[in-house]
C-alpha cells in the first residue's frame, strides 16, 4: 500500500471516528449562521376574524452582548427573568410597528399579545438571544376572497437569515408567495445546505378566502441552534476549570482541545477545510502538507476567537451589517487570487521542474579501468 493511500485511509478513519463523537455530543452552542447574526422570523397566520403574526428574533453573541447593557438595568452581569421580559415587551412593541400590515388595500395596526425572552448557551461561553412575539389584530369577518400582506420593514437594519411563512386559520388561502412551514423550524435548526446561502425573505403577500381547517398550535422550538458540538465544548471548559496545577490535566486538556477542534472542523461551514485536507494527500510530502493545513486552519479559528472577543469588547461601537460586505468582498477577492494562483500552476508548471534536463548524455561509456593488476603477491 503505498503512503498516499495509507494517508487517506487514516484521515478517514478519523473523520469517522471524530464524526461519531460528535453524533453523541447532543445539541448544539455556537451559532451556525456566524456570531454577529440577527435572524428574524415572521409567520402570518390569516383568521377568519383576526391576524396573528409569529414574530421570532434570534440573536447571536454579538449582538446579544451588545444588548445586554440594556437588559441588565441592574448591572450585575446577570440577565434575569424579570430583566428579560421587560426588554422581550419593549422589543414586541417594537416589532409590532415595524411590521407592516395592510388587509384589502388598507394599513393595520397590530398590537402585542403576548412576548417572551431568554437566552440559550453559545460559543466560547457567551449567551444568544431569542425573542418570540405573538402579534395580532381583530378585523372584520372575511366574507370574500381579500388580500393581505406583510413587510418586515426593519429586515434592513442587520445581516442574518430573513425568513416568512403565511398560513389560514379558518381559512384557505389561494394564493402565497411562501411556504406554510418554516425551513428554520423558527429560527432553531438551520438547514445545512442554506448556511452559505441564508434566506432574505422580507414580505409576503396571500389571497384569503373564507372556509378551511383550524391551524394546529406551532410546536415547542429547542433551545439548541443545530451544531452539535455544544456538550463537547462545555465539558472542555470544565475540564480547563478543574486544572489545579495537575501536569496530567494539561496533557489531558491538550488532547480535549484537539478533540473539540477536530469535532469542530467536520460541523457545516467547513467542507473546505475537508476539501483542503483531501487536495494535500494527493500531492508528493502529504504528510507535510496536511500539517501546514492543520495548522492554518488552527491559526486562523484562533485569530477568529479574538476577534471576537475584541468585537464583543467594543460592544455598541462595532456595527457588523456595516463591516460584513467589506468582509465578504475581500474573501471573495482572496479566493479568486487562489484560484488564479491554481490555474497558472497547473498550466505553467514551475521552471524548477524543466532544470533537470534528464535528456543530456551522462557519458557512462568511458572505461572504468577494473583490469589494472591488484598486486596481493607481496610477502
Amino acid at each position: 500500500m503505498t503512503p498516499s493511500r495509507r494517508l487517506h485511509r487514516l484521515l478517514a478513519l478519523v473523520v469517522i471516528s471524530i464524526g461519531l463523537v460528535v453524533l453523541a455530543a447532543g445539541a448544539a452552542a455556537a451559532h451556525p449562521l456566524g456570531n454577529f447574526t440577527v435572524n428574524r422570523y415572521s409567520g402570518l397566520v390569516v383568521g377568519v376574524d383576526s391576524v396573528h403574526v409569529d414574530h421570532v428574533l434570534d440573536l447571536a453573541e454579538i449582538p446579544t452582548a451588545q444588548r445586554m447593557p440594556t437588559i441588565d438595568t441592574d448591572g450585575d452581569g446577570v440577565a434575569a427573568p424579570a430583566e428579560l421580559g421587560t426588554y422581550g415587551r419593549g422589543v414586541c412593541s417594537a416589532a409590532a410597528g415595524t411590521l407592516e400590515l395592510t388587509v384589502a388595500g388598507g394599513p393595520v395596526r397590530l398590537a402585542v399579545g403576548s412576548s417572551t425572552a431568554r437566552t440559550v448557551a453559545g460559543q466560547a461561553g457567551l449567551p444568544t438571544l431569542r425573542v418570540m412575539c405573538d402579534l395580532t389584530v381583530q378585523m372584520a369577518t372575511i366574507s370574500r376572497e381579500t388580500t393581505l400582506s406583510l413587510v418586515d420593514t426593519a429586515a434592513d437594519e442587520d445581516i442574518g437569515w430573513r425568513e416568512m411563512t403565511a398560513a389560514g386559520d379558518g381559512t384557505t388561502l389561494v394564493e402565497s408567495d411562501v411556504g406554510v412551514r418554516s425551513k428554520s423550524r423558527r429560527l432553531t435548526r438551520y438547514p445545512a445546505d442554506l448556511l452559505s446561502s441564508p434566506l432574505d425573505v422580507r414580505a409576503v403577500q396571500v389571497r384569503a378566502v373564507p372556509g378551511g381547517p383550524a391551524l394546529a398550535e406551532p410546536g415547542q422550538d429547542s433551545a439548541g441552534s443545530g451544531i452539535p458540538t455544544g456538550r463537547l465544548t462545555s465539558a472542555f471548559e470544565g475540564l480547563v476549570t478543574r486544572y489545579d496545577g495537575n501536569p496530567l490535566m494539561v496533557l489531558v486538556g491538550l488532547l480535549a482541545a484537539v478533540a473539540v477542534g477536530a469535532a469542530h472542523a467536520v460541523t457545516p461551514g467547513h467542507g473546505k477545510t475537508v476539501m483542503a485536507f483531501y487536495l494535500s494527500g494527493r500531492q508528493q510530502g502529504a504528510i507535510r502538507a496536511a500539517g501546514t493545513v492543520a495548522a492554518t486552519v488552527t491559526a486562523t479559528h484562533t485569530a477568529g476567537v479574538l476577534l471576537l472577543g475584541v468585537a464583543v469588547s467594543a460592544g455598541t461601537g462595532f456595527v457588523p451589517a456595516r463591516l460584513y460586505p467589506w468582509l465578504t468582498a475581500a474573501s471573495g477577492l482572496l479566493v479568486a487570487a487562489v484560484g488564479v494562483t491554481l490555474i497558472r500552476s497547473a498550466r505553467y508548471p514551475r521552471v524548477h521542474d524543466h532544470l533537470h534536463g534528464h535528456d543530456h548524455p551522462h557519458g557512462h561509456d568511458h572505461p572504468h579501468g577494473h583490469d589494472h593488476p591488484h598486486g596481493h603477491d607481496h610477502p
